[in-house]
């Protein structure tokens, strides 16, 4: 499938970058597909740091769910509290059931 997607737009968390099509992206994340104007001219989107400390692996495995790529074979005890914690922050309907 990566062959098809525009990556067009990259997450960033401590100062790793994460590619991402955006308009896949605005069909999973409430938040992006409501806050679309805010983020249309923005390259690079700086994930929060939170509380809980985010894994590298969380963040590609959020990424990948919301690029229509994931299934929940990937979301283990060791990330899924990293992983809920960007659905929430991102309103990630799917994602958070």
């Amino acid at each position: 499938m990566d062959t098809f997607l525009q990556k067009d737009k990259s997450f960033t968390y401590k100062g790793k970058s994460y590619s991402i099509d955006f308009s896949l992206l605005i069909r999973r994340s409430l938040f992006f597909s409501e806050k679309l104007n805010e983020f249309k001219n923005e390259q690079n989107i700086e994930i929060c740091d939170t509380r809980v400390g985010i894994t590298e692996d969380a963040i590609q495995c959020f990424i990948s769910f919301c690029q229509f790529e994931q299934n929940e074979n990937h979301i283990t005890n060791s990330n899924v509290l990293s992983i809920r914690q960007l659905a929430i922050e991102y309103n990630v309907p799917g994602l958070i059931k």
